[in-house]
This record gives C-alpha cells, structure tokens and sequence, in this order.
C-alpha cells in the first residue's frame, strides 16, 4: 500500500432500511415518571467512508474508503425515570443500543509494523474504515436543586458515560474507537429579576470533571489514552436601559477554564498532530484560558 496509489473503481450501490420507534410514558406518583422507548434505525454509508481517498487535513491522516460496508441496523432501548417537585428535578435515563455493521476508521500497518503511508511526498498515515457488530450502552444522570425559598439559586449537576464494544474480539480491538469519556459537569447559578437599573441579572460557577479515557482501540496506535482533567468558569450578565429612548443594553462577561489547565480532549482531532519540534510533545492542546465580553444593544 506504501508504494501505490490506492484506486477505486465505478460505484453503484442501492441500500434500503427501515426505522421506527414505540415508546410508553406512565406516572407513577404525583412527581415522578416512567417513560421508555424501544427504537430500530437505519443509516447508510457515507460518500466519504465509501469513496474517500485522500489526505483528511482536519485530521491529519490519509483516509481510504470501503466499497464492502452495509448499511448500519441499530436495536435501542431507552429508559428515563424522572422525579420533579418544588425543590428538585431530577431525571435518570439509561440506555442499550446494539448495532450491526458499525462503521469506524482504522490505522493501517505496513509491512514493517509501521505507519502505512500512500503518498510518501505528503506523508500521512492511513486510516481505513471498516465495520463491526457492537454494542453501546450508557446513560446520564440529571439534577436541578431550586430549594425554596430560595428561588434564586440553582444548582445543576450532571453526569453522563458510554462504553461501547464490539463483539468477538481481541482486547485491542475490542473498544470502539473515539467514544467520548465520562463526564461529571455542575453549575452554580444565582438569578435576580431586578437588581437596582439592572434587570435579568445572573451569576453562575461551573465546573466539568472528564475521566480518563482507557478504553480505547488500541490496535495498530489507531488512538492514545487520554488522561483526565477538569475545567473551572463563570459568567455574568444582565440587561440595562439607559436613554431617552430607552436603548436597551445585554452584556455577559464570561471566563473559560480559567485555571488555564493544559489538557488534550479525546474527540479532539488535533491531538494526533506531528510532533511539536519546541517542545517535543504530540498534538495540538485545547484552548487555555478565555475571558470573553458580548454586547448586544437593541431598541
């Protein structure tokens, strides 16, 4: 493959599916509910993953379609319990989704064990994709304390993971490639109808905590382990009129990961750039601290 272009031939392909879904909702008490979905869906292969053959700049690899993929079948069962009243929200939902012909890119080895490269001239390792039968399962936790009678202070919190496997298979290709790592998000938010000339004003805290990703596909160096981090921020904002003619003025002030954390997310594309000659590390890193101010003036 290193020495040769990768060709394909005229393609004509018909694929047909069908999608559908029932679900129920039940209440259980006053405040709480069941509710569950059993859904089947259909998904075609792309142009790209059939077709593609050429240097994907945005991801720094040389991709190959797969003129042999089916169309995707996928079996989902969703389930939510939820539990609402004057204090708190809170919504749990679990899910199970088994899919069938589950197409993803793949590195490519040469000969040698190493990269396998199409066109030496703009050298870029190839990826492939193929498919497999896997299985997904997950699901996410929600919850909005507003305690009375403190109606201004809400305190969100949210944790959500998915795993994802696929069946019959060795251990480094057992996990499904770029699945996203659990999450732990909260968010500490103070509102105030009016506050003296200002009016909607706000005030909010918030904090996301991302697990370590080791579940990964880890045959032929397709993707790296990504460690865990967490992310700090906060944001204010109101609305003022000022003027004879009333001009109304919106303004938020917003800071990002303001402990300016050094981090690499694990969906994140540039994390498989060329290595950094200045400071001999792989990849592009996440944005550092962001402070940003919006105006929006109306009348």
């Amino acid at each position: 493959l290193d020495q040769r272009l990768y060709a394909l031939p005229f393609l004509q392909k018909q694929v047909f599916g069908l999608s559908g879904s029932i679900g129920f909702s039940y209440l259980l008490t006053k405040y709480t509910a069941l509710k569950g979905n059993l859904a089947r869906g259909f998904r075609a292969p792309q142009v790209n993953e059939l077709c593609a053959n050429g240097r994907h700049e945005g991801a720094f690899r040389y991709e190959l379609g797969n003129q042999d993929l089916k169309p995707e079948f996928s079996h989902q069962l969703d389930l939510t319990y939820s539990l609402n009243n004057e204090h708190l929200s809170l919504e749990f939902s679990p899910f199970l989704n088994v899919i069938q012909n589950y197409c993803f890119a793949a590195k490519l080895l040469n000969q040698w064990g190493g990269d396998s490269i199409v066109d030496p001239s703009d050298p870029a390792p190839a990826f492939q994709f193929q498919a497999g039968n896997a299985l997904l399962y997950g699901a996410e936790l929600y919850s909005d304390l507003h305690p009375h009678p403190l109606d201004w202070l809400h305190v969100e919190t949210s944790f959500s993971f998915v795993n994802a496997i696929q069946f019959q298979q060795a251990d480094s290709m057992r996990y499904l490639p770029f699945i996203p790592p659990a999450k732990l998000r909260t968010e500490w938010r103070a509102e105030k109808a009016s506050i003296g000339a200002f009016s909607d004003a706000y005030f909010t805290v918030h904090y996301a905590y991302y697990f370590a990703q080791n579940r990964i596909y880890g045959a032929y160096q397709t993707e790296t382990r990504t460690a865990s981090y967490g992310l700090l921020g906060a944001s204010v904002g109101a609305s003022l009129t000022i003027g004879k003619k009333r001009t109304n003025v919106l303004f938020r002030l917003g800071i990002e990961n303001a402990l300016n954390t050094v981090y690499q997310a694990h969906l994140s594309r540039l994390k498989y750039a060329p290595v950094n000659p200045l400071t001999g590390q792989q990849g592009i890193y996440n944005m550092g601290r962001n402070v940003s101010l919006k105006l929006i003036f109306t009348r």
